[in-house]
């Protein structure tokens, strides 16, 4: 003999949801581009230069120097000058004390005495250098201001909105249990 059996049956529930996406809105109005430059500068600071002539050894070789350089000169030669008057004078008296050389001696010493005598120097050597030139040159002072660009270039936020939307519930499908009873058929 079977015994009967009751079923049960379950049916869960179901929910939909049905969401409907929002959007977003963005806006930003139109950036104005505002600069300000700077151009860059350069100065240059050139300074002049030094030119020094020294003509004193020109004008020395000319005896228009200076005087103290003159007399010294003059005085450095006075003794060679007193020294060849000495040897000339005794130049003179050997040729009168030379009668064995038949000749006129006293004549010859009046002739050597209208002949030129040599000059005491006075004037310094003559070259083709003589000007000293001296020039001293300046290094130009060179400045760079460097320029730049100021950005002023107001900043502009954007405008930013969202835009909500419902969301949809619903029951799909409800809960429900089912008992099925058996059949009882039983005969006695």
């Amino acid at each position: 003999m079977t015994i009967p059996q009751i079923q049960i049956q379950q049916q869960f529930a179901k929910i939909s949801i049905d969401p409907n996406l929002g959007h977003y809105e963005m806006k930003q109005n139109h950036q104005t581009l505002s600069l300000k430059t700077t151009g860059p500068r350069l100065e240059i600071h050139s300074p002049s230069g030094e030119l020094h002539i020294n003509q004193d050894r020109v004008w020395d070789a000319m005896a228009l120097g200076d005087h103290l350089k003159v007399m010294k000169r003059l005085y450095d030669q006075a003794e060679s000058i007193a020294l060849q008057g000495i040897a000339r004078r005794v130049q003179e008296g050997d040729q009168l004390a030379a009668i064995h050389k038949k000749t006129n001696a006293i004549k010859n010493n009046a002739m050597d005495a209208f002949a030129p005598m040599a000059a005491p120097r006075i004037s310094g050597p003559a070259a083709y250098d003589n000007i000293d030139i001296e020039y001293i040159a300046r290094k130009p002072v060179i400045e760079v201001h460097a320029g730049h660009v100021e950005n002023m270039t107001p900043w502009v936020r954007p405008e930013i909105m969202y835009h909500r939307r419902d969301v949809e519930i619903s029951m799909a499908q409800y809960a429900k249990v089912t008992i099925i009873p058996p059949q009882i058929d039983m005969k006695l």
